[in-house]
């Protein structure tokens, strides 16, 4: 959550959102999310690097 919350502000300096939470959990190797990513057939690192790439809706 701390990741979260230290990106929405860098990014945006506002609230944490949805894709601030998913790219923290795609970033942590350890987390259970990251086994789910892959198990779903997702690379969580490639998934990372799309969510840190500019947004329209940002």
């Amino acid at each position: 959550m701390e990741f979260a919350r230290r990106r929405a502000f860098a990014l945006r300096g506002q609230q944490v959102t949805g894709r601030d939470l998913l790219a923290a959990l795609a970033a942590d190797p350890r987390c259970r999310a990251v086994e789910v990513l892959r198990h779903a057939g997702v690379d969580p690192a490639a998934l990372a690097d799309r969510l840190n790439e500019p947004s329209p809706q940002r």
